[in-house]
């Protein structure tokens, strides 16, 4: 059916009295001058409506979290929960009747996505409350209402989106299990229109106001024609949290901060917003942070510089703030540190190729380049059922080779290669040799000096000084007593010893627990944290300390304790006297 006429409009503008008139006119001038920037005026309607959006508060510190549901299948979470500060503004729509305010209140509809129908239900009935009927205009105070009050009066304190819709649905589903025929027709338009009106009706009749798209003019019998399109959950998900960041984003822009690392304040167009997790820096600071590590190679440690993120910086950041030589050497590292990492890839041995290239049985790799065929050990061509050679027999070999060698200028530059490979094969020879070990990922050698023999290599893996394993996921759990790898050497515990002033910690720890009378061999024994040592509980303190890493840890539950920590006391887990 059409909407009223124009004459119907001119004939109920004779009957409004001035006093209506004059007040409606004042009322839309105030809320010009107030919300100037989210109301929109129709200027082609007879009466005098509008629209506008409303910035609905939450609490600035706190936020508020939201889940998102299924609400196609049936209750699932499948996100959140998601803190936020800043929600997608409600609509409000308003045309004034004639008679107002004397005689009739506002004619309103509200569309809010990420509110359900049973929330906006209620809305609706407490704005009609307040109209007081007394001749007063009320569409400021509704503004207000819905601004500050609104989030208490429904008891929010999470917003669930698309749980009660999903609910419904289940229930229908339930209900309608003997209708397997009936629901495998695909449904018209008609019929879809039909299911939206009865899931909106499922809490009493239906309230046109709240339901959204409704057109404030359409007629009572009209079956919803105008009803704007739902968005999937998904996409109501995608559409909050980019609306919180772009208000956060645009709030941080209008102030001075601090900087994390540098401590300068600046102002907010020279700090670099982390996409990946939202902490800031000045661009200075991050510019070096990215440079330094791509310079040194430790493209893993491009990384969020709070100490308590962690966080990977996404690649595309770090093209826009590094120069393109220095983001090409980034993937060209973090590529190399990819196939490094990969236990099955070898380089091609041939000085113009050096292609990466994945082993086969029996230690066959065929590079797909040039097509050589090598063994993954030595790096000669392939020798099936042939012990290789070792290092020292490699260099004769190839030092023999070299004298053998003719003139020429591609036979120059095969004896400058070679001579290379020797040298370097030499290099590694004399590091071997002067307590250097190889990295198990990276191969390159790194030395030790002091202290125990658990290595950290700068590729960021850890493994075993004395049999070269990989440890960084077991760490200090390789060593210990009963195993094959001990954390210090006897050498390294008696230099120890010898500057402690010849005091053995280990043996005068035993002296003491025996002259408390107690039995080392069958007293309590726990094993620390840190380097599996195991350590005896002397009397009933539980607070223990490894004399071998002298690192302090609990013995009822095994865990750290440092400096500082509260994990004994009233109302602990743990007594520090048992």
């Amino acid at each position: 059916m059409a909407t009223l006429v124009e004459e119907d409009h001119e004939m109920l503008m004779k009957e409004m009295s001035e006093e209506d008139l004059q007040d409606q006119m004042d009322e839309m001038e105030v809320l010009q001058s107030i919300y100037e920037n989210d109301i929109v005026i129709n200027k082609e309607s007879s009466l005098k409506s509008f629209h506008m959006n409303i910035k609905v508060e939450v609490d600035e510190d706190k936020g508020i979290e939201a889940e998102f549901y299924n609400s196609n299948l049936s209750t699932e979470k499948i996100a959140g929960p998601f803190t936020l500060k800043h929600l997608i503004p409600m609509k409000l729509h308003v045309s004034f009747p004639y008679n107002y305010p004397s005689e009739a209140k506002p004619n309103f509809s509200l569309q809010c996505d990420w509110l359900s129908y049973t929330s906006m239900k209620k809305i609706c009935i407490q704005l009609d409350e307040i109209w007081q009927g007394d001749g007063m205009v009320v569409i400021f105070e509704w503004i207000d209402w819905i601004k500050n009050d609104m989030m208490d009066f429904l008891e929010i304190k999470k917003l669930n989106i698309g749980k009660e819709e999903s609910l419904s649905r289940q229930n229908d589903n339930n209900n309608n299990n003997n209708n397997n025929d009936t629901n495998k027709k695909s449904s018209s338009l008609a019929d879809l229109r039909e299911k939206r009106l009865q899931f909106f009706a499922k809490n009493g009749d239906i309230d046109r106001r709240a339901i959204p798209g409704w057109c404030l003019n359409a007629s009572k019998n009209e079956n919803f024609k105008h009803l704007s399109y739902l968005p999937k959950v998904e996409q109501l998900m995608g559409n909050l949290l980019q609306y919180n960041n772009y208000v956060e984003h645009k709030l941080f822009m209008q102030k001075t901060h601090t900087c994390k690392i540098c401590w300068s304040e600046e102002p907010a167009t020279k700090y670099v917003f982390l996409q990946a997790c939202n902490h800031y820096y000045c661009k200075e600071c991050v510019v070096e942070h990215l440079r330094l590590h791509i310079k040194e190679g430790s493209v893993e440690k491009l990384i969020c510089p709070d100490p308590k993120c962690a966080t990977p910086i996404i690649p595309s950041q770090i093209a826009e703030l590094v120069s393109k030589d220095d983001f090409a050497r980034w993937e060209k590292v973090l590529l190399q540190k990819t196939l490094d990492s990969m236990q099955d890839i070898v380089y091609c041995p041939r000085p113009n190729c050096n292609s990466p290239v994945i082993e086969e049985s029996d230690n066959l790799a065929q590079c797909p380049k040039c097509m050589y065929a090598f063994c993954s050990l030595c790096r000669l061509s392939w020798h099936p059922g042939t012990i290789c050679m070792t290092a020292e027999e490699r260099i004769k070999a190839m030092e023999a080779r070299a004298k053998r060698s003719g003139g020429g200028i591609d036979m120059a530059e095969f004896i400058r290669k070679q001579t290379e490979f020797i040298n370097e094969q030499k290099t590694r020879m004399t590091l071997k040799k002067n307590n250097c070990k190889e990295c198990p990922s990276c191969k390159n050698y790194i030395e030790k000096t002091e202290g125990c023999n658990k290595m950290h290599c700068r590729c960021g893996v850890y493994f075993c000084f004395l049999c070269g394993e990989d440890i960084t996921q077991v760490g200090y759990g390789h060593f210990g007593e009963g195993k094959r790898c001990q954390l210090f050497s006897i050498e390294a515990i008696k230099r120890w010893n010898a500057l402690m002033g010849g005091q053995d910690v280990r043996q005068e720890r035993m002296w003491r627990v025996q002259a408390m009378g107690i039995n080392i061999h069958t007293a309590q024994r726990k094993g620390c944290p840190y380097c599996g040592q195991e350590v005896i509980k002397e009397g009933k303190n539980n607070h223990m300390n490894c004399f071998a890493c002298r690192k302090h840890f609990c013995f009822l539950c095994g865990l750290p304790v440092r400096k500082g920590d509260k994990h004994f006391g009233p109302g602990k887990p743990c007594k520090q006297h048992s």
